[in-house]
């Protein structure tokens, strides 16, 4: 019997990440396998790939907001960083392509 891709990368993106499953992830995840499918990808490992692609696409705007509510307590608990720290978003921002 085989596992189906939806399945397969839940599972070993919960083992990886240390996480259980959110609500609504599964549903995302086949919406999202079903149109990589239906574009033309039929090989059930390279479904897999892109669904643990997209789970951790899914993750990594919660570590942003996790980093940037860190930022914001550095700003507003310790002034004397303000400079530093304002100087650092300007050289990210101009860094990052638009």
């Amino acid at each position: 019997m085989s596992i189906s891709p939806v399945d397969r990368a839940l599972s070993i993106y919960s083992t990886l990440a240390n996480r259980s499953e959110n609500r609504g992830t599964r549903e995302r995840l086949s919406k999202h396998l079903m149109k990589v499918y239906l574009d033309g990808e039929k090989d059930e490992h390279r479904l897999t790939v892109h669904g643990l692609s997209y789970l951790r696409d899914l993750e990594e705007p919660k570590q942003l907001d996790v980093a940037f509510r860190s930022l914001h307590y550095e700003m507003t608990s310790f002034p004397i960083f303000k400079c530093a720290l304002f100087a650092s978003i300007v050289k990210m921002q101009r860094a990052m392509p638009i």
